[in-house]
């Protein structure tokens, strides 16, 4: 027999997702070109402004010496024109010629400064090298990613809710993650995101969770279980679900009362992980016979040296 006392319930459902990078960028040149050097390797390390390959330039190079040779030359002329002009000895139209001049000049310099620097590719972001598809001496287009660059200082699982779970679920609930090829013990995560529309190929709800990720161990592609609470009861009578038992359509579940035993017709309500919550029908302190029940009715005597073999479970 079990002696009955208030417990609390976690109702919790389990769904299983991936591990994705929080942050990915496909990394596309602003153009195209040969390429002169490749500067990182897939797993290196980069920090945000780092060269991950440069195009052949030697020809940009030269354009802006020729570009910055005629600007001054352009200046120079400039100025002999503005004193020609204050002194009268040229029109308005002529000087405004040689400004303009040096305007376009300065407005070409400007785009072969632009087209030197892009001939550089960077990463956008902290992070580590994912992939890379490019050697030197190939032509890379802006129309293509030569490299993916990841952070996994902190990482997302991205899993599915059915219509029946997705309710229970809201961002900023805590949750916990699972990752069995990192460790047995789970880890905290955050739900981020929960979208309200359901798939359109299997009519589930995508749900991410952000997950800390400090030791970088969660890798992108790895199978993730998340456990999350969707209910919780506090103060309710738990019984093992062996305990109770239908007869004549109706479910009971006996105590002991005075030596003997008495069926108590019961309402029952959650039932998870072999334990129901039972409404109506037992109160704190109630004895529950817990075995044997193929055989007890009303008033079977009951030996109170009779082992306890069906032990409360209460936390």
């Amino acid at each position: 027999m079990a002696s009955l006392a208030k417990e609390t319930l976690v109702q919790k459902i389990t769904v299983v997702g991936k591990v994705t990078a929080k942050d990915e960028v496909k990394v596309v040149p602003k153009s195209s070109g040969k390429v002169a050097q490749v500067y990182v390797e897939v797993g290196q390390t980069v920090a945000a402004g780092s060269v991950l390959l440069e195009l052949e330039n030697s020809d940009l190079q030269l354009t802006i010496q020729k570009t910055q040779i005629q600007l001054d030359d352009a200046n120079r002329t400039l100025e002999r024109k503005k004193q020609l002009y204050e002194r009268g000895a040229i029109t308005k139209s002529d000087f405004d010629t040689a400004e303009s001049a040096v305007r376009t000049l300065q407005v070409t310099l400007d785009q072969n400064r632009l087209d030197l620097a892009n001939s550089q590719v960077k990463s956008p972001i902290n992070g580590i090298v994912a992939s890379r598809s490019i050697n030197p001496g190939e032509f890379v287009s802006n129309s293509s990613a030569p490299f993916t660059v990841v952070n996994i200082d902190s990482v997302e699982v991205n899993a599915s809710l059915i219509e029946s779970e997705i309710n229970y679920v809201k961002p900023g609930q805590e949750v916990e993650v699972l990752v069995t090829a990192v460790s047995p013990t789970p880890v905290k995560g955050i739900v981020s995101k929960v979208s309200p529309s359901a798939s359109s190929t299997d009519k589930t709800y995508p749900m991410w969770v952000n997950i800390a990720n400090p030791d970088q161990r969660l890798k992108p592609g790895m199978f993730a279980e998340v456990t999350l609470v969707t209910n919780q009861l506090d103060g309710v009578i738990i019984v093992a679900n062996e305990t109770i038992v239908e007869r004549n359509g109706k479910k009971f579940a006996f105590v002991e009362d005075g030596g003997k035993a008495a069926g108590r017709e019961v309402k029952t309500g959650l039932s998870q992980e072999g334990r129901t919550v039972v409404l109506e029908g037992l109160k704190e302190g109630d004895r529950l016979i817990t075995s044997g029940l193929s055989a007890v009715k009303d008033g079977t005597p009951i030996n109170p040296k009779t082992p306890k073999n069906g032990t409360n479970n209460s936390k």
